[in-house]
């Protein structure tokens, strides 16, 4: 952590000032709560420390704006930034922003039939901390959102569009739900005030909604195809019905506009987080002051998107504030607005006042702060009565002592008037009254969080923070009406840069399961594929001394018995053979010098030693390359037609460049070391067929290797780091084999079927390795058997004393794909 001055340590007195205990009561503020620092301010909880590196950036949109419905453009309620399109580009980054708008146009006693939407935007991002900028609307330009003229029109089970107008006490049937809906025009349509929304993988998305306190499922095209209703402590109950208006509070329930103001998806996208913006009617007394206890609901959606019943329920106390910042007995709640997961059981929660500019008068800006949450530690209340009926987690302010509440700390202040005044904002209400276009607007809505693509600093993340307007513009639109709302109050977005070491981003994640079990069996793939080529010089040697025996033809010098002799070969093999799950694409070379011993009555046996490379570098950005050497000790035994032989080879290499796509462009890169144990045997009998020497054989081969543990560079927070894995598997093959003698030379032909199978240890163990007590996963690793059917031709003779060998093998597999080895060899006896 950077070193702190005296700002920093006022930071840091301040953050620790406004940190409710690990299991406490609501933090109260009387006097603002803002601090005046440049330098980062840390957070530590559970043992991690949690570090706010500051202001990097703001953006603006202007009011007067039209969407791509031709309405006023509404700021953000909640919004996405499509994780697959954020990309680094030199000092800046770009991605799609998907803005998500509430009900349109309200005053309290006007409505808007204003159908739900998600807004498309290209957004552009270059951090800055560098010296302060003129007090002007341009210097929030770090942010820029373009328009792209499209986006999502939200429509109900009937395809029907949503409408915003307030629902009063009425209500429509569909799919089998009890939803809000006007009584006047818009009837039967569903009443959306969206406030939050969280994208699934295949494009469809979840929205939390202010009426119902409960969350809808839309599919990627917008229609809305299923619905979470709140647990009956959440339901807004008016006389025994449920009244979903957001005019009169209900008898029980989520108090009127005080809805599902925040939904997330955890990273590994199994759970759904859900926060009511502040206490239930009956947890909090009706009174504004004393609702802090507010719900967090977590529901499992592992399998199913549309799950009952939360499997977690837990309590979060909210700050509480007197809104005239004098001192005085608190009236307020800072209640949160937006959520968004760093790991399944730590979430980053906005929680603010409602003070700045877009509100008339001149109260203070008392409080905007995001929180870190932990739910560790607290009382789960899932099913109980808590959830299942109306019964009040406290009595006025203070909480059931049988509940244990999350823990929370503040992480990002907002209300940082250094920060502010570098990019020519201020929190001063009070001259002019309520503010200018250069003060921090009251509602402080959405939040996205993208990863930094940091290699020095991986578990860096930018947090984005975006406003929402109100609609708030002296020019407009809404469906069916115009109107001048006395001002225009922009869209605004910050950018917070936080080290995050628990965090765990939801792509990265992705791209290591699936990815990381692609590249360990791409490895494996390589040391077997390795291993095989290596000890096949031993083989393919044994084959030669075999033709020798059986033709006496091809000898060069002291092929005899009881004599040695020196021998030397090349293999070039290149193929893209497809294993059931493994693609591969292989270039592979190898060298080796050996030695036989030829004893009496048709025995041989040598030892040899090898080199090796190459690389397997299949489509999609994979790669691993090899290099290394072999030793080997082998026998042969020839008698008649009848020749058996075996070869043993110990194969360490070196794995280089280990490539792997990760997430937002990245590739992770790793080395490690390698050994395979190589077992190798055939045996055979010629019929002599008239000068023609041909007859079966079967061949057996085992593998038995070793990968050892490595961690990647290259891919920011995506790194992964492997655990060392062992791995085996065998082959038996049965074929044919011809060989000819001609003069002064001998050809040899064989066709072999050979299968794999006994294959063992398929998982491997990964996990990110920049991630702060991130688990290790162990991943099912596809195995690349393949069978295979091999041609091979083999010529051979001698010129003087040194004989020689030449061959090609073609490997065509059954899964697809083909292999192919050239081999060539010379000898010389002594």
């Amino acid at each position: 952590m950077s070193s702190m001055g005296f700002g920093g340590a006022c930071a840091v007195a301040a953050l620790l000032a406004g940190m409710a205990p690990a299991f406490g009561a609501s933090v109260q503020y009387t006097t603002t709560h803002a601090i005046a620092t440049d330098a980062p301010v840390s957070l530590t909880m559970n043992g991690e420390t949690f570090i706010n590196q500051g202001l990097v950036g703001m953006g603006r949109l202007s009011a007067t704006l039209k969407d791509f419905m031709g309405t006023s453009l509404g700021s953000f309620s909640g919004m996405a930034i499509d994780p697959t399109t954020w990309r680094k580009a030199g000092n800046g980054y770009a991605a799609t922003l998907y803005s998500l708008p509430d009900r349109g146009y309200n005053t309290g006693d006007l409505y808007s039939d204003y159908q739900g939407r998600l807004v498309r935007f290209d957004l552009s991002f270059t951090p800055y901390t560098g010296a302060g900028l003129p007090a002007a609307t341009t210097s929030q330009s770090q942010i820029t959102l373009t328009p792209t003229g499209d986006g999502i029109k939200l429509t109900d089970f009937n395809g029907t569009a949503t409408t915003g107008l307030d629902p009063a006490a009425g209500t429509t049937a569909q799919n089998g739900y009890t939803l809000p809906s006007p009584t006047g025009t818009g009837t039967r349509r569903v009443a959306l005030d969206a406030e939050a929304v969280a994208f699934l993988p295949d494009g469809s998305f979840y929205v939390g909604d202010e009426y119902t306190a409960g969350i809808y499922l839309f599919d990627k095209s917008g229609k809305m195809i299923g619905y979470i209703a709140p647990p009956a402590a959440l339901q807004p109950m008016t006389g025994g019905q449920l009244n979903y208006n957001s005019i009169a509070a209900p008898n029980t329930g989520r108090r009127n506009n005080q809805g599902m103001e925040a939904v997330a998806l955890s990273p590994d996208g199994t759970r759904l987080i859900a926060i009511l913006q502040s206490a239930t009617i009956q947890d909090g007394a009706g009174n504004a002051g004393n609702r802090g206890n507010t719900r967090v609901l977590i529901y499992d959606v592992s399998a199913s998107r549309l799950p009952t019943t939360p499997v977690e329920h837990y309590i979060l106390q909210l700050p509480l504030l007197d809104d005239t910042g004098k001192g005085g007995a608190v009236n307020k709640t800072a209640a949160q607005s937006e959520v968004v997961a760093i790991n399944n059981h730590q979430f980053l929660v906005l929680s603010r006042d409602s003070a700045g500019y877009g509100v008339d008068g001149t109260l203070p800006e008392m409080y905007k702060s995001i929180l870190l949450v932990d739910t560790k530690g607290a009382t789960n209340l899932a099913g109980t009565a808590y959830e299942t009926t109306t019964k009040p987690v406290s009595t006025g302010k203070t909480l059931d002592p049988s509940i244990t509440p999350v823990q929370q700390g503040e992480l990002v202040n907002m209300l940082n008037t250094t920060q502010l005044a570098r990019f020519g904002m201020n929190i001063n209400t009070a001259t002019p009254a309520g503010g200018t276009n250069l003060t921090l607007s009251e509602k402080w809505e959405a939040m996205a969080l993208m990863p930094a693509l940091d290699e020095a600093k991986p578990q860096d993340f930018f947090l984005f923070v975006a406003n929402d307007n109100d609609f708030q513009t002296t020019d407009g639109v809404m469906p069916g009406y115009t109107y001048d709302a006395g001002r225009n109050n922009d869209t605004m977005l910050m950018a917070f840069r936080l080290t995050l070491p628990t965090a765990v981003d939801p792509l990265f994640e992705a791209a290591m399961l699936r990815n990381g079990a692609a590249v360990s069996a791409l490895a494996g793939e390589t040391v077997t594929g390795a291993a095989d080529q290596g000890i096949g010089q031993v083989t393919t040697h044994l084959g030669v001394l075999r033709t020798e025996a059986l033709s006496g033809a091809g000898r060069g010098k002291a092929a005899t018995d009881g004599e040695a002799r020196v021998w030397l070969s090349g293999l070039y093999g290149f193929g893209d053979l497809e294993g059931d799950t493994v693609q591969n694409d292989t270039t592979n070379y190898a060298g080796a010098v050996g030695v036989d011993l030829l004893i009496d009555g048709g025995f041989t046996f040598g030892l040899a030693f090898g080199l090796q490379g190459g690389s397997n570098e299949p489509d999609g950005g994979f790669k691993v390359d090899h290099d290394g050497y072999a030793i080997s000790a082998y026998g042969q035994y020839v008698v008649g037609g009848f020749s058996v032989a075996g070869a043993y080879s110990y194969m360490p290499m070196n794995l280089d460049d280990i490539r792997r796509p990760s997430a937002y462009g990245l590739s992770g890169v790793g080395s490690t070391d390698a050994a395979a144990h190589v077992f190798a045997g055939e045996a055979a009998y010629h019929l002599d067929l008239g000068g023609v020497k041909a007859g079966p054989l079967v061949n057996l081969g085992h593998v038995r290797g070793r990968i050892d543990g490595y961690t990647e560079r290259g891919a920011a927070g995506g790194n992964v780091t492997y655990a060392g894995r062992s791995f085996r598997h065998s082959t038996a093959g049965v074929g044919a084999e011809a060989i000819l003698p001609l003069t002064g030379v001998s050809l040899t032909g064989r066709a072999v079927y050979t299968s794999t199978f006994d294959t063992e240890g398929n998982d491997a163990g990964l996990r990110l390795s920049s991630v702060a007590g991130g688990a290790t996963t162990a991943v099912a690793v596809p195995t690349g058997e393949t069978d295979t059917v091999t041609l091979g031709l083999r010529a051979q003779g001698a010129v003087g004393a040194v004989g020689w060998y030449a061959g090609y093998d073609l490997d065509i597999g059954l899964d697809g794909g083909l292999g192919n080895t050239l081999t060539t060899g010379v000898s010389l006896g002594f």
